[in-house]
């Protein structure tokens, strides 16, 4: 802890007008906390969580803090591993996070409103990615303060700003690698734990391509998504444009998926887009381009006369076509080739 946080830390102060309602506090759109149960909710970093700052008469309060950032230098905490807490760790048991490792971290605070406000609290957290560190006793959350949000005012080492650990008080339990439970007796002060999981990443994804196609036939585009932590990734895709003769429709389905199709009914040039999101991260995107190319008409059926007809008389053709581009236009270049180097043109 450097002289700056040692001045701050040991300071008490008591700022009487910032009570705030639980109301007025929503949770963030892309929050690292993914689940809070029981006696926990999860809140949007609150302007004080000192004496006099947030607080509630039934609840304990979790809220995001800085994300991603890489440890300048070890990080000491008391616990990482799956287990029960009722106790302060041995010197030669804490928990050491090297530095450069990049954490998200998360506050967990309890505080009555008033002394007749409900002392005992408890639930569960589930994070988005794997807990490295709980940073339960005094010392450890204020020399961890530098991860607080920005914005919210920390009160430094005033008396009782832990989780005072013992089976008839405070106690937590690391359930899995991303859950926790807590279990608080808040009595006057703020009982505080800081939390610190490995950062989570954006997901990956990728557009394929390009690609290349015909008129009227699905073009099966092949698209990628990957998560580091193995977050479901949802899927979109959409066309952002595309070039082409004056009607054409372009189309695509399956969208929600990793094999859309693109089909058009005239050549076109295609520009389409993946985006992915985990429901942390704002959604990331990549694009690809997809040729579509013109196919002939093909004759199906000819019509002709059933009887020898003489030189220089009429004669009446018929016939049927299919063209497997519905925007198309037909006519204006058609001719009859008679098998002599002569042609007609109707």
């Amino acid at each position: 802890m450097d002289a700056r946080l040692r001045s701050i830390g040991f300071r008490t102060v008591l700022v009487l007008s910032l009570v705030m309602s639980l109301v007025a506090v929503s949770v963030p759109a892309h929050a690292f906390v993914r689940d809070a149960t029981g006696n926990i909710v999860e809140i949007a970093p609150p302007a004080s969580v000192g004496l006099g700052g947030i607080c509630s008469a039934t609840q304990m309060q979790v809220f995001d803090e800085q994300q991603g950032v890489t440890l300048a230098s070890e990080m000491a905490a008391d616990f990482a591993n799956p287990g029960t807490y009722t106790s302060a760790p041995a010197w030669a048991s804490r928990v050491r996070i090297p530095a450069g490792t990049v954490v998200d971290s998360h506050l967990l605070a309890s505080r009555k409103c008033t002394s007749t406000s409900t002392s005992l609290r408890e639930g569960s957290i589930e994070f988005a990615s794997d807990i490295v560190g709980v940073m339960a006793t005094g010392g450890k959350i204020v020399d961890s303060d530098i991860l607080g949000a920005p914005g919210t005012s920390y009160p430094g080492a005033i008396r009782d700003r832990q989780w005072e650990l013992s089976p008839a008080a405070d106690w937590l339990r690391i359930d899995s690698a991303r859950e926790l439970f807590a279990h608080a007796d808040t009595t006057t002060a703020v009982d505080h734990m800081r939390i610190l999981t490995r950062s989570n990443v954006a997901p990956t994804v990728g557009a394929g391509g390009p690609y290349i196609g015909f008129e009227g036939t699905p073009v099966v585009l092949s698209g990628s998504a990957s998560d580091p932590e193995l977050d479901p990734v949802t899927i979109q895709w959409a066309i952002d444009s595309f070039s082409g003769d004056p009607g054409t429709v372009c189309t695509i389905t399956n969208v929600n998926t990793l094999a859309p199709s693109v089909e058009c009914d005239d050549d076109a040039i295609v520009n389409v887009s993946i985006e992915g999101t985990d429901g942390y991260h704002p959604a990331v995107s990549a694009t690809a381009q997809v040729t579509i190319s013109n196919v002939d008409p093909e004759i199906t059926s000819l019509t002709l006369p059933g009887v020898q007809v003489g030189v220089g008389a009429p004669v009446n053709l018929g016939g049927a076509f299919t063209d497997d581009g519905a925007n198309d236009t037909h006519g204006a270049g058609s001719s009859v080739s008679w098998g002599d180097t002569s042609t007609s043109t109707p």
